[in-house]
Protein backbone atom coordinates (compact mmCIF):
# COMPACT_ATOMS: atom_id res chain seq x y z
CA UNK A 1 0.00 0.00 0.00
CA UNK A 2 2.49 2.24 0.54
CA UNK A 3 4.59 2.00 -2.53
CA UNK A 4 0.91 2.44 -4.47
CA UNK A 5 0.62 5.26 -2.09
CA UNK A 6 4.19 6.84 -3.72
CA UNK A 7 3.36 5.63 -6.72
CA UNK A 8 0.09 7.37 -7.00
CA UNK A 9 1.32 10.52 -6.15
CA UNK A 10 4.26 10.83 -8.52
CA UNK A 11 2.48 10.00 -11.49
CA UNK A 12 -0.49 12.34 -10.85
CA UNK A 13 1.68 15.30 -9.80
CA UNK A 14 -0.09 15.98 -7.33
CA UNK A 15 1.12 17.67 -4.54
CA UNK A 16 1.30 15.43 -1.95
CA UNK A 17 -2.53 13.84 0.68
CA UNK A 18 -5.34 14.63 2.36
CA UNK A 19 -6.43 12.57 5.35
CA UNK A 20 -9.86 13.56 7.06
CA UNK A 21 -8.48 12.31 10.29
CA UNK A 22 -11.10 11.29 13.01
CA UNK A 23 -8.86 10.30 16.12
CA UNK A 24 -10.03 6.44 14.70
CA UNK A 25 -8.12 3.55 13.88
CA UNK A 26 -9.25 3.76 10.29
CA UNK A 27 -7.91 6.90 9.85
CA UNK A 28 -4.97 6.53 11.94
CA UNK A 29 -3.84 3.91 9.62
CA UNK A 30 -4.50 5.71 6.45
CA UNK A 31 -2.36 8.67 7.75
CA UNK A 32 0.42 6.23 9.02
CA UNK A 33 0.59 4.71 5.49
CA UNK A 34 1.38 8.12 4.15
CA UNK A 35 4.57 8.45 6.38
CA UNK A 36 5.21 4.88 5.45
CA UNK A 37 5.08 5.34 1.69
CA UNK A 38 7.89 8.10 2.13
CA UNK A 39 10.20 5.94 4.25
CA UNK A 40 9.91 3.24 2.04
CA UNK A 41 10.91 6.48 -0.91
CA UNK A 42 13.71 6.73 0.98
CA UNK A 43 15.29 3.58 1.22
CA UNK A 44 14.39 2.74 -2.07
CA UNK A 45 15.44 6.06 -3.92
CA UNK A 46 18.38 7.40 -1.33
CA UNK A 47 18.03 11.10 -0.76
CA UNK A 48 19.24 12.38 -3.91
CA UNK A 49 16.89 10.40 -5.76
CA UNK A 50 13.58 11.07 -3.44
CA UNK A 51 14.21 14.73 -3.51
CA UNK A 52 14.17 14.84 -7.13
CA UNK A 53 10.60 12.87 -7.56
CA UNK A 54 8.82 14.93 -4.65
CA UNK A 55 6.68 17.89 -5.73
CA UNK A 56 7.78 21.38 -6.45
CA UNK A 57 5.84 22.49 -3.31
CA UNK A 58 6.86 20.15 -1.24
CA UNK A 59 10.78 20.90 -2.44
CA UNK A 60 10.82 24.83 -2.42
CA UNK A 61 13.16 25.91 0.21
CA UNK A 62 13.82 22.81 1.22
CA UNK A 63 17.75 21.37 2.17
CA UNK A 64 18.93 17.75 2.45
CA UNK A 65 19.58 16.22 5.55
CA UNK A 66 23.50 15.97 6.07
CA UNK A 67 23.60 12.76 7.58
CA UNK A 68 21.45 9.32 7.65
CA UNK A 69 21.05 10.08 11.45
CA UNK A 70 19.44 13.03 10.51
CA UNK A 71 16.59 11.70 7.65
CA UNK A 72 13.99 10.43 9.93
CA UNK A 73 13.55 13.73 11.31
CA UNK A 74 14.29 15.86 8.57
CA UNK A 75 11.37 13.51 7.06
CA UNK A 76 9.34 14.48 9.95
CA UNK A 77 10.08 17.94 10.27
CA UNK A 78 10.66 19.36 6.79
CA UNK A 79 8.94 17.36 4.34
CA UNK A 80 5.70 15.80 5.61
CA UNK A 81 3.92 18.84 7.03
CA UNK A 82 4.11 20.27 3.34
CA UNK A 83 3.55 16.66 2.00
CA UNK A 84 0.87 15.62 4.32
CA UNK A 85 -2.47 17.73 5.19
CA UNK A 86 -4.45 15.93 8.10
CA UNK A 87 -7.86 17.15 9.52
CA UNK A 88 -9.97 17.02 12.22
CA UNK A 89 -13.71 18.19 11.88
CA UNK A 90 -15.51 18.40 15.60
CA UNK A 91 -19.04 18.18 16.33
CA UNK A 92 -21.03 18.84 19.37
CA UNK A 93 -20.47 14.66 19.59
CA UNK A 94 -16.79 14.72 19.42
CA UNK A 95 -15.05 14.03 22.37
CA UNK A 96 -11.60 15.93 23.67
CA UNK A 97 -10.23 12.16 23.26
CA UNK A 98 -10.62 12.39 19.66
CA UNK A 99 -9.21 15.32 18.87
CA UNK A 100 -6.37 14.97 20.83
CA UNK A 101 -6.09 11.21 19.61
CA UNK A 102 -5.95 12.75 15.81
CA UNK A 103 -3.50 15.78 16.55
CA UNK A 104 -1.06 13.46 18.14
CA UNK A 105 -1.06 10.54 15.48
CA UNK A 106 -0.64 14.06 13.32
CA UNK A 107 2.39 15.27 15.38
CA UNK A 108 4.08 11.19 15.00
CA UNK A 109 3.73 11.45 11.19
CA UNK A 110 4.73 14.59 11.07
CA UNK A 111 1.81 15.80 9.29
CA UNK A 112 0.35 19.42 9.06
CA UNK A 113 -2.64 19.43 11.48
CA UNK A 114 -5.74 21.49 11.02
CA UNK A 115 -9.20 21.19 13.23
CA UNK A 116 -12.45 22.97 12.70
CA UNK A 117 -16.15 22.40 14.24
CA UNK A 118 -18.98 21.00 11.89
CA UNK A 119 -22.14 21.59 13.96
CA UNK A 120 -23.20 24.36 12.46
CA UNK A 121 -23.59 22.60 8.78
CA UNK A 122 -24.93 19.67 11.31
CA UNK A 123 -27.50 21.93 12.21
CA UNK A 124 -28.53 23.28 8.99
CA UNK A 125 -29.07 19.71 7.60
CA UNK A 126 -30.93 19.53 10.41
CA UNK A 127 -33.34 22.10 10.11
CA UNK A 128 -33.60 21.88 6.42
CA UNK A 129 -35.03 18.28 6.96
CA UNK A 130 -37.20 19.07 9.61
CA UNK A 131 -38.73 21.50 7.65
CA UNK A 132 -40.33 18.63 5.58
CA UNK A 133 -41.34 16.49 8.92
CA UNK A 134 -42.95 19.97 10.94
CA UNK A 135 -44.71 17.79 13.35
CA UNK A 136 -41.90 15.26 14.45
CA UNK A 137 -38.61 17.08 14.35
CA UNK A 138 -35.28 14.59 14.18
CA UNK A 139 -34.13 13.01 17.71
CA UNK A 140 -31.64 10.82 18.37
CA UNK A 141 -33.69 8.02 19.63
CA UNK A 142 -36.09 7.76 16.67
CA UNK A 143 -33.28 8.73 13.74
CA UNK A 144 -29.58 7.87 14.69
CA UNK A 145 -28.74 6.09 11.61
CA UNK A 146 -29.68 9.73 9.93
CA UNK A 147 -28.34 11.78 12.30
CA UNK A 148 -24.92 9.80 12.61
CA UNK A 149 -24.63 9.59 9.00
CA UNK A 150 -25.06 13.33 8.40
CA UNK A 151 -22.01 14.13 10.62
CA UNK A 152 -20.03 12.19 8.76
CA UNK A 153 -21.61 13.27 5.39
CA UNK A 154 -20.81 17.21 6.42
CA UNK A 155 -17.51 16.25 6.77
CA UNK A 156 -16.72 15.48 2.76
CA UNK A 157 -17.15 18.96 1.09
CA UNK A 158 -14.73 21.00 3.48
CA UNK A 159 -11.92 18.32 3.09
CA UNK A 160 -12.26 18.16 -0.66
CA UNK A 161 -12.39 21.48 -1.06
CA UNK A 162 -8.89 21.48 0.97
CA UNK A 163 -7.46 18.77 -1.06
CA UNK A 164 -8.51 20.69 -4.61
CA UNK A 165 -7.33 24.03 -3.43
CA UNK A 166 -3.56 22.61 -2.08
CA UNK A 167 -3.95 19.73 -5.49
CA UNK A 168 -3.68 16.76 -2.98
CA UNK A 169 -4.98 13.56 -3.22
CA UNK A 170 -7.73 12.32 -0.84
CA UNK A 171 -7.76 9.52 0.81
CA UNK A 172 -10.61 7.42 1.83
CA UNK A 173 -10.49 5.91 5.17
CA UNK A 174 -13.68 3.33 4.79
CA UNK A 175 -12.42 -0.81 5.42
CA UNK A 176 -13.48 -4.00 4.07
CA UNK A 177 -15.32 -4.51 7.16
CA UNK A 178 -17.92 -1.65 6.48
CA UNK A 179 -18.24 -2.56 3.10
CA UNK A 180 -19.27 -6.22 3.29
CA UNK A 181 -21.08 -5.49 6.31
CA UNK A 182 -22.97 -2.46 4.63
CA UNK A 183 -22.48 0.02 7.52
CA UNK A 184 -19.67 2.36 5.43
CA UNK A 185 -21.43 5.92 5.68
CA UNK A 186 -21.62 7.03 1.93
CA UNK A 187 -20.29 10.06 0.70
CA UNK A 188 -18.68 9.55 4.59
CA UNK A 189 -15.53 8.34 4.93
CA UNK A 190 -15.81 6.44 1.77
CA UNK A 191 -15.06 9.86 0.03
CA UNK A 192 -11.47 10.38 -1.52
CA UNK A 193 -9.95 9.57 -4.79
CA UNK A 194 -7.99 6.61 -3.67
CA UNK A 195 -9.08 4.17 -1.35
CA UNK A 196 -6.27 3.13 0.70
CA UNK A 197 -7.64 0.28 3.26
CA UNK A 198 -10.39 -0.73 1.28
CA UNK A 199 -9.28 -4.23 1.06
CA UNK A 200 -8.18 -4.21 4.92
CA UNK A 201 -10.84 -5.69 7.54
CA UNK A 202 -11.09 -4.13 10.89
CA UNK A 203 -8.99 -7.14 12.28
CA UNK A 204 -6.24 -6.78 10.23
CA UNK A 205 -6.13 -3.36 10.82
CA UNK A 206 -5.91 -3.16 14.34
CA UNK A 207 -3.55 -5.86 14.00
CA UNK A 208 -1.07 -3.50 11.72
CA UNK A 209 -1.67 -0.13 14.06
CA UNK A 210 -0.59 -2.67 17.64
CA UNK A 211 2.35 -4.05 15.26
CA UNK A 212 3.32 -0.37 13.95
CA UNK A 213 3.23 1.26 17.88
CA UNK A 214 5.08 -1.98 19.39
CA UNK A 215 7.22 -2.84 16.86
CA UNK A 216 7.36 0.10 14.35
CA UNK A 217 8.82 -0.31 10.74
CA UNK A 218 12.54 -1.25 10.20
CA UNK A 219 13.61 1.94 8.50
CA UNK A 220 17.37 1.52 6.85
CA UNK A 221 19.42 4.65 5.73
CA UNK A 222 22.91 3.10 4.78
CA UNK A 223 23.74 4.41 1.25
CA UNK A 224 21.10 6.96 0.79
CA UNK A 225 23.33 9.79 -0.23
Amino acid sequence: IGTGLWDWMTRTKTNGFMVSLSGGADSGLVASLVFLSNVLALEQLGVCNYLKKLPASVTEGLTAPKCSEDVLSWLKTDVMPKLLWCLYQGTNNSSDTTLNAAKNLAFEVGASFHNWNVEPLVQSYTNLVNEVYPNRPLNWHSDDITLQNIQARVRSPGVWMLANRENKLLIATSNLSESALGYATMDGDTSGVLSAISGLSKTTIRTLLVWLEKTGFPAVWQNQF
